[in-house]
């Protein structure tokens, strides 16, 4: 068995690094604030999180691979919709 000291790098963990790297630019940040200013950030996650539950533990059938990456970007734009709703809109 051959061990590495390299990261995973499926999809899902690829995405991870980078919305853990990434940062909004103050014009882009704006723009998606003044987005969601019109609706409840925290109504579009909270719905987002229901989404993710229902597929992920309601479900009878077993998930796909890219159903499992399809749910985890949902993960991750709930999560950064979380901390946007957190600053001062």
């Amino acid at each position: 068995m051959e061990t590495s000291s390299k990261s995973c790098q499926c999809n899902a963990c690829l995405d991870r690094q980078r919305y853990n790297s990434f940062h909004f630019t103050a014009s882009f940040q704006e723009d998606v604030k003044d987005f969601f200013r019109s609706i409840e950030i925290d109504n579009v996650t909270e719905s987002l999180k229901l989404v993710y539950e229902i597929a992920l533990y309601q479900s009878t059938e077993p998930i796909e691979e890219e159903q499992k990456e399809a749910l985890y970007q949902i993960q991750m734009l709930k999560e950064g919709l979380e901390k946007l709703g957190k600053t001062p809109i």
